[in-house]
């Protein structure tokens, strides 16, 4: 163990003592690391060291209900304007994305290693997953967010999870994880670090803002007219004699 690494360890046990920081867990905490292994497992798998596994038919379920909205609000002008803006700002962030990574691997400018793999993970998930397909799952982890709160422990574990999943329909994986005789990846998941996440997940917030959350309003009034129109059907029917 090197001098660094020594004083690095000594530095977190005066910070953090000799367990793990995670809430009722009694295990010790790695050296390096101010929770125990299964909690570090969760914070760069998950993006917090409490967060649950999001069930695949909520997501599903939000998709389908973001999909079903846009296709009624397709032949709106006021919808057709706003898909052209969206396109407009993914055609601007691709540009920049493709700039960045030209100035890297041609021009030979150093970048930060987690911003540059943020760039690489953008320009696969606006390649690989297409326009109409982001914008989907964006806004149903949008929807999601606000129809359930307590799905996700906190922002941060938000961001986390909806540029993991679009990571994954991008089937874009961290190197580490890439056997290099065979060209596939090793493991069904790879760890998703904070620069590369942040880097990916601010790009992708310039292009369609918070568009999940008001298609969620838009849902929400639908539901609440058509419960009232019930209400109003039931109580005319008890009204006929």
């Amino acid at each position: 163990m090197s001098t660094n690494d020594i004083g690095r360890t000594r530095a977190l046990s005066l910070k953090y003592g000799n367990d793990c920081r995670a809430q009722y867990c009694d295990l010790k905490r790695l050296p390096n690391h101010k929770f125990c292994q299964t909690h570090k497992y969760k914070l760069v798998f998950r993006g917090h060291e409490e967060q649950s596994i999001i069930p695949s038919r909520a997501i599903s379920f939000c998709r389908k209900a973001v999909r079903v909205l846009a296709i009624e609000n397709r032949g709106k002008e006021a919808w057709v304007s706003l898909m052209e803006a969206y396109q407009d700002r993914w055609n601007g962030v691709l540009k920049h994305v493709q700039r960045q990574l030209d100035l890297y691997y041609l021009g030979g400018n150093a970048q930060v290693r987690g911003t540059r793999k943020g760039h690489e993970m953008t320009m696969a998930i606006m390649r690989d997953v297409g326009f109409d397909q982001t914008l989907e799952i964006w806004a149903a982890f949008q929807y999601l967010q606000a129809d359930s709160p307590n799905t996700f422990r906190n922002d941060t574990a938000f961001r986390h999870q909806v540029i993991k999943y679009l990571r994954a329909k991008a089937h874009h994986h961290a190197s580490s994880t890439i056997d290099r005789r065979t060209g596939n990846c090793k493991s069904y998941s790879s760890p998703l670090y904070m620069v590369e996440r942040d880097t990916a997940y601010s790009l992708i917030l310039d292009i369609f803002g918070a568009i999940g959350l008001r298609l969620h309003q838009q849902i929400e009034s639908r539901a609440e007219r058509l419960r009232a129109n019930r209400n109003q059907i039931d109580q005319a029917l008890r009204h006929i004699t």
